[in-house]
């Protein structure tokens, strides 16, 4: 993988199974891959997450309300990143 990327298994909890997990997906420009989009702030992925972090992987234990994400954390700046 790219140095540009650091890999990272994140768990991410919503408190009711009616809310979202607080981040969208978009297909990758410039190389193939899913990639996050957007982040909602105050959302259970902000600060986990982060927009054009790589999504490796998305397992759904037992729970409803919580999913295991691998990802490949983007080490590109964000600045004018809307989130």
């Amino acid at each position: 993988m790219s140095t540009l990327f650091v890999d990272e298994q994140v768990t991410l909890r919503r408190p009711r199974d009616t809310d979202d997990f607080g981040f969208s997906l978009s297909d990758g420009v410039f190389e193939k891959g899913v990639y996050v989009g957007a982040i909602r702030p105050g959302g259970p992925a902000a600060g986990a997450l982060k927009p054009y972090d790589r999504v490796l992987q998305v397992r759904h234990p037992h729970s409803v309300n919580k999913v295991k994400v691998k990802v490949a954390h983007s080490r590109l700046p964000s600045v004018g990143v809307r989130s």
